[in-house]
């Protein structure tokens, strides 16, 4: 909140308070106060959301990551951490409805998740330094690589982020030249 905001709301509240009586001003003020310190606990348990969510990522797959599709396994480990915060709360501090917490209990999503971008990251190092390295042989190179960890897809859907990413072959077409041109098949 701003200072301009902060003064306005301090005016704002001094002429509601103005007509009214000092129990009733001391019980809106209590009231606000109430609210600020439930807001204040939800910031508090949304920064610790953010440091588990960032912790987990970065012990399971060794890399720095701020933010991933990982909100729900965050959320599912805060509720086994402490029951407090209920799933409405937790779901509130992702932004996420309750229909898409529970619209995928796939227990391989996280791996899954955070194996694509991996995987273009790999792709990417290859094609530098073998920009002519196809699809099909860069999918086995990787295959090999990510292949224990149980997420590696197929090889269509292994395309589809080098193809969104821009790390597709080009094709080299050749131009077709002409021998004879029109002009010097001209009858005399």
């Amino acid at each position: 909140m701003t200072q301009t905001e902060t003064l306005s709301l301090q005016e704002q509240t001094e002429e509601d308070m103005a007509g009214k009586s000092k129990d009733d001003q001391i019980r809106e003020l209590k009231a606000q106060l109430k609210q600020a310190h439930k807001e204040a606990e939800l910031e508090k348990l949304r920064a610790h959301a953010y440091d588990t969510m960032i912790n987990l990522a970065e012990e399971t797959f060794n890399i720095t990551i701020r933010k991933k599709k990982i909100w729900r396994q965050t959320a599912s480990l805060l509720r086994e951490e402490s029951p407090e915060p209920a799933l409405k709360t937790l779901r509130g501090l992702f932004r996420y409805s309750r229909q898409s917490f529970y619209n995928r209990m796939d227990d391989n999503e996280f791996a899954e998740n955070a194996i694509e971008p991996l995987i273009v990251e790999k792709a990417e190092d290859y094609r530098q330094d073998n920009p002519g390295l196809g699809c099909a042989k860069l999918y086995l190179i990787i295959r090999r690589m990510f292949g224990s960890t149980g997420c590696m897809p197929g090889r269509d859907a292994f395309i589809e982020p080098l193809r969104k990413k821009g790390l597709m072959v080009q094709i080299k077409r050749r131009r077709h030249y002409k021998t004879i041109t029109t002009a010097s098949m001209t009858i005399p």
